[in-house]
């Protein structure tokens, strides 16, 4: 293996610990649609491209790649304020997710979504 990305449900505590760690280069993605979960079997009352909402009336939706379903929060990943510090941790890579938007989030939805920086302050819980 030459190499490996970090997840970035990790804390930042962690995340900026992990290159100095590691025997192979790392990447790590720094913003985008991070899936929650990759599953094949989708259950029959849920269907890619509509919304599905948490008990908490949070949005998830599912859009399907090759044979596997991909489970995304209705929020993106972004940890771009702190690329200076994971660049100065010696992260061999940056990546940034581009996954379209889904086709049920009209206009003025998107642009009352929030962003996350998932465990960054919090750590894992």
């Amino acid at each position: 293996m030459s190499g490996a990305f970090a997840s970035p449900e990790l804390s930042g505590e962690e995340l900026l610990a992990l290159p100095g760690q590691s025997p192979i280069p790392l990447g790590i993605v720094v913003s985008g649609f991070w899936p929650l979960g990759i599953t094949r079997i989708l259950a029959e009352e849920v269907h890619t491209e509509e919304a599905i909402l948490s008990p908490r009336r949070e949005v998830a939706w599912v859009r399907k790649h090759g044979s596997n379903h991909w489970i995304y929060p209705g929020w993106e990943l972004d940890l771009t304020a702190h690329r200076a510090e994971l660049d100065k941790a010696g992260y061999a890579w940056m990546a940034y997710i581009r996954e379209p938007w889904p086709r049920f989030m009209d206009v003025e939805a998107r642009a009352n979504v929030r962003t996350t920086e998932f465990n960054w302050t919090q750590g894992l819980l």
